[in-house]
């Protein structure tokens, strides 16, 4: 989904992709958050797994608390 949101005064451009964790998608991450300045990662709280996967990408570093 892509979506023109004003926000403080600047134009943004928003793409949402939602792959529900599918392993089929793994490989199109980098694809999805190119040239991006952000990114929401979503895991189950109540399955340490799901949030491991998260932290254990190995295309982008990022910092998992």
């Amino acid at each position: 989904m892509n979506k023109k949101v004003n926000l403080g005064g600047k134009k943004v451009n928003l793409s949402i992709w939602d792959t529900a964790g599918q392993e089929r998608f793994h490989a199109l991450g980098p694809i999805y958050y190119r040239m991006s300045n952000g990114a929401i990662l979503v895991y189950d709280i109540t399955d340490e797994d799901s949030f491991q996967k998260v932290c254990s990408n190995t295309t982008i570093e990022w910092k998992c608390w």
